[in-house]
């Protein structure tokens, strides 16, 4: 019999800690958690921001936005300093006595972490610029957790023109452009090898007429003026030429 007393009241203490592991984001359309962010980077704020926006949306409740402050239990901290083993852009989502921590190895980790955050518990799911789908439910209340996350790719880029009219789905989507390439491919971050591609279609020496259009010069040699983009044109001219069939 007091076996099962024991195990009755080990039972009973295990269920308390994970209870109070948990942060209670909203109770009934009102805020049960504070956003305190531990130093004031563009973004960390941005992720406190969209963690409010979200969490508004969802519950109706507006959680309070702090910062210059000490945590409390049922907090949210963005800007955590438990950044071992985090990458740039990499982020960790952990509860630590009674307060869920978000710590960033740099750059837009904390704005990641809280994009996987909304996506885990209050269903976001970014589809097109403007278009998202959100649970709705006045109460939310987080698991504790302990989990780590590092990008696969340093830079990510895509071209769908979405992304210029919302900047929110371009978080969704975890895009990096890159500001610094190898020295070898003789570019610099202002003269990315991206943008090589499209500045090497401008032709040199036009003129134009009177309804504007662009009419080449033909040159004596058949060759364009010496300059990087009419080369790189001239090569592909080149490459792509051939015997003319029978």
């Amino acid at each position: 019999m007091r076996l099962f007393r024991w195990i009755f009241v080990v039972s009973l203490l295990l269920v308390s800690s994970g209870v109070r592991a948990q942060t209670r984001l909203t109770r009934n359309g009102k805020p049960a958690a504070r956003i305190v962010v531990a130093q004031q980077t563009a973004a960390d704020l941005t992720a406190a921001q969209l963690l409010q926006r979200f969490v508004r949306e969802s519950t109706g409740a507006t959680l309070p936005l702090l910062h210059d402050v000490t945590p409390r239990k049922g907090d949210i901290l963005i800007g955590a300093s438990d950044t071992a083993g985090l990458a740039e852009d990499g982020f960790r989502l952990r509860t630590q006595d009674g307060v869920l921590r978000i710590s960033s190895g740099g750059d837009k980790g904390a704005v990641y972490g809280v994009m996987t955050l909304l996506e885990r518990y209050l269903g976001l799911d970014y589809f097109a610029a403007g278009v998202y789908d959100l649970d709705r439910n006045p109460t939310v209340t987080l698991p504790a957790m302990d989990f780590v996350e590092n990008p696969a790719f340093r830079y990510r880029q895509s071209q769908g023109y979405g992304m210029a009219q919302d900047s929110v789905y371009r978080l969704a989507l975890r895009l990096e452009e890159p500001t610094s390439l190898p020295a070898a491919c003789g570019c610099t971050p202002s003269t990315a090898c991206f943008r090589r591609r499209s500045t090497a279609r401008s032709i040199p020496n036009t003129t134009r007429s009177s309804t504007a259009n662009v009419v080449p010069a033909a040159p004596a040699n058949g060759v364009s003026p010496t300059t990087n983009s009419s080369n790189w044109w001239r090569r592909k001219s080149i490459r792509s030429s051939g015997p003319t069939p029978a």
